[in-house]
This record gives C-alpha cells, structure tokens and sequence, in this order.
C-alpha cells in the first residue's frame, strides 16, 4: 500500500513537472514574441522619430530661405532708396544754389 501511495504521488509529480515545463516553454515563447514585437515598435518608433527629423530640417531650411530671400529684397530696398535720397539731396542743394533767395 506504501508503495503503491509512492508510486502515485511520484506519477503525480512527474505529471505536475510535465505540465509545469510545458508552462515554462509557452511563456519563454511569449516572452520571445514580446522581445520581437518591442523590436518592431523600436524600429518603427525610430524611423519615424528620422521622418520627422528630416521633415522638420526641411521646413527650417525653406524657412531659412525665405527669411533669406525676404532680407536681400529689403536690403536692395534699402539701396535703391539710398540712391533717391542722394539724388533729391543733389537736386535740393542744386535748388538752393539756384533760388534767387538764397543769394545775398
């Protein structure tokens, strides 16, 4: 009878140790499963994270030429009404030298 409880209790344990192995197997795999899934998410994360980098460099860029473009026009500007400003003060002292007024 004590060997037959033995014998019992030892078939349940293997039983047991079988179905726990078994466990073990199946979380190691969905724990691999995991480990891929996070790699994929990684990878995704970080090609879009470059996306968007280079997306943002690009739009800075044609900010930076624009802002550029709009400066040389500004300074052409500021020539071209130099220019004016010099020549109605050429035409202003000419004026002066001529007006009867301003001869003593």
């Amino acid at each position: 009878l004590l060997i037959s409880a033995f014998r019992n209790l030892r078939a349940d344990l293997k039983e047991e140790m079988r179905v726990l192995k078994e466990e073990v197997r199946d979380l190691k795999e969905e724990v691999r499963d995991l480990k891929e899934e996070m790699r994929a998410s990684e990878d995704r994360l970080n090609k879009r994270i470059d996306e968007v980098r280079t997306e943002m460099k690009e739009e800075v860029r044609a900010s930076e030429e624009r802002v550029n473009r709009r400066i040389d026009e500004v300074k052409e500007e500021m020539r071209e009404v130099k220019g004016e400003m010099k020549e109605l003060k050429a035409l202003l002292i000419q004026a002066l030298q001529l007006s009867p007024a301003a001869k003593p």
